[in-house]
């Protein structure tokens, strides 16, 4: 159960601090779709997890950029650009699937998963130490962003800001403070999230890629 919510956990509090801001992002799911295949892709073609996880994190990141741009500063619609992000995701990893594994019909490249990463003497504990203190770094990482992300809301004067600009950005532009850099910035940070969660899926979790594997995880 850990580790299955470990990608919910990593998307979900990505999109919190982007809602937070007062962008509303419904691409989360084509974020996640983009970092499972760059992460799988990268992790294939260099034999790196890291290079894949970082790679997915871009990726997604690189996404989300479009979506700031096009919500914050040309002010479109913010369901339906995220929406159209989620449809490009889908089309994309689709065909780079196609074109750069050359993976149609049975023929799919495999690769080696994240390896698990006990914690000495806690994982040792009876049955609670293999569900909870057994697992890669990922799971651990969406463990202590829960913590994290409720430290920099609620006691932080950066959280204080995020939260102030979500209901009241009138009042943060009269501070002096640039609404658009805090927006761009927690908005990015959500597709950063995102790509994190779907390397999860793909280097964490699944030995392939297979398309639409995100399964719509980014709408929960």
């Amino acid at each position: 159960m850990v580790r299955i919510a470990a990608p919910l956990i990593l998307a979900a509090i990505g999109e919190l601090i982007a809602e937070r801001a007062g962008v509303i992002n419904l691409g989360v799911e084509g974020m996640m779709l983009m970092g499972c295949f760059l992460g799988f892709f990268v992790t294939f073609e260099t034999g790196s997890v890291w290079a894949g996880v970082g790679a997915a994190m871009f990726g997604a990141m690189l996404m989300s950029l479009i979506m700031a741009f096009m919500a914050i500063t040309l002010k479109l619609e913010q369901f339906v650009t995220g929406l159209a992000l989620n449809l490009l995701a889908s089309g994309l990893t689709l065909f780079w699937f196609r074109s750069l594994l050359k993976a149609i019909g049975s023929t799919q490249p495999n690769i080696d998963l994240l390896e698990k990463t006990p914690i000495p003497l806690l994982s040792e504990i009876p049955y609670l130490g293999y569900i909870v203190f057994s697992h890669n770094w990922l799971v651990y990482l969406a463990m202590l962003s829960v913590p994290a992300c409720s430290f920099f809301l609620y006691k932080t004067k950066y959280g204080l800001e995020l939260r102030c600009l979500g209901e009241n950005p009138r009042a943060i532009d009269m501070k002096g403070l640039s609404v658009a850099k805090r927006q761009y910035l927690a908005v990015l940070f959500g597709g950063m999230m995102a790509g994190l969660a779907g390397a999860f899926i793909s280097v964490g979790s699944s030995i392939r890629f297979v398309p639409e594997m995100t399964a719509g995880r980014g709408w929960l």
